[in-house]
């Protein structure tokens, strides 16, 4: 298995800016924000360079049970199969993880360093706009918009 988990170069200045900003205390806790970002878009982007410059993020940082947990699920939900949690699949696990927390960061620096707000109420913007439903309604009544629709009809 791997022994790191690592952002793409161009991407591990946020990392930086977030931990410097306060937001996050670890970088691999801004890494896991960033991958639930990137599943929240239901999108993944592998990086299509491997990462050079950092270090990355050595994986026993990661080995607490709610963060490997995490990257996991996100690995047996995209699968829908459990036999993604098998010893010979950690790498890809890894890497699906990754290549989820590449669109994270990269939402995450449109949201917080590109967009000419403080870096907090950008991480507040974003959480708003991928807590927002498609539709507008809120959230947890469209399936009882829908149930209306039909007794209207």
């Amino acid at each position: 298995m791997s022994d790191r988990i690592s952002p793409p170069d161009d991407l591990e200045q946020v990392l930086d800016d977030l931990k410097k900003a306060g937001i996050f205390a670890t970088k691999q806790k801004g890494l896991m924000f960033a991958a639930a970002v990137g599943w929240a878009q239901r999108k993944s982007h592998p990086a299509e360079q491997p990462t050079a410059l950092g270090e990355g993020i050595r994986v026993e940082y990661f080995e607490r049970p709610r963060d490997f947990g995490f990257v996991d699920a996100l690995a047996v939900t995209e699968a829908e199969d459990l036999l993604e949690l098998a010893l010979d699949k950690d790498d890809a696990r890894i890497r699906r993880f990754e290549a989820y927390a590449n669109v994270g960061l990269r939402a995450i620096r449109r949201a917080c360093f590109e967009s000419g707000v403080s870096v907090q109420q950008g991480i507040l913007n974003l959480i708003d706009v991928l807590m927002s439903p498609p539709s507008g309604a809120l959230p947890g009544l469209d399936k009882d918009l829908e149930r209306l629709k039909k007794l209207t009809l």
